[in-house]
């Protein structure tokens, strides 16, 4: 009996599912992975009060998630759209890299601000100039930063989800965002912390 009991080893934290149709299990990973999105994402906007428009975060989110997971699920054949996927990702991203590098000034700025609030010490910021006729709203350009991060985010995240099955990546990933504001006791927005939550539930 302790010979059975000291050879007994715990499996490491994973995401089950039982086996069933693509359809079936591209529903299921598609709405946990807005929920995560949802809690994480939210929570860090509006935590540091980000300036965004947010119906065009929610579609891109859904978006991404219904991508990410299709081709975590997809056969091998479909590997070369995956990749031109990625290329017209890298090619958005060199677009509009100067709206989306002023954007993460802003948001740097603003989590510095935040910072600085709880510390009562004013931090520095970060400047950057713009290019001759070129003064976009913060909101777009805390926007198009975000739109470009969102697709790697829930590319990690399904294929922990999809594909490895693991509980620990995709909570240490979501964390992180959740991490940035509740380190200096900055709390998001109740639903937000709420939709999170309800994630990390259901990966024990």
């Amino acid at each position: 009996m302790e010979k059975n009991q000291q050879n007994m080893q715990l499996d490491r934290p994973r995401l089950l599912l039982p086996e069933g149709s693509t359809a079936r299990r591209w529903w299921f990973y598609m709405a946990v992975l807005a929920l995560a999105g949802l809690g994480a994402w939210g929570s860090f906007i509006t935590a540091f009060q980000l300036p965004v428009f947010p119906t065009a975060l929610v579609a891109a989110g859904l978006l991404s998630c219904a991508l990410t997971v299709w081709l975590q699920l997809a056969a091998r054949r479909w590997r070369p759209v995956a990749l031109l996927v990625w290329v017209v990702w890298l090619l958005l991203a060199v677009f509009l890299f100067n709206l989306a590098s002023h954007g993460a000034v802003n948001v740097v700025n603003r989590m510095l601000d935040c910072y600085g609030n709880r510390l009562n010490y004013d931090l520095p910021v970060l400047r950057m100039s713009y290019l001759p006729g070129m003064i976009p709203s913060a909101e777009a350009e805390c926007t198009v930063f975000l739109l470009l991060l969102q697709f790697p985010f829930y590319w990690l995240m399904s294929h922990m989800l999809a594909k490895r099955r693991s509980s620990l990546g995709p909570f240490a990933l979501t964390g992180i965002l959740l991490l940035f504001p509740m380190s200096f006791s900055i709390v998001p927005a109740g639903w937000a912390l709420a939709a999170l939550l309800m994630f990390w539930c259901m990966l024990l």
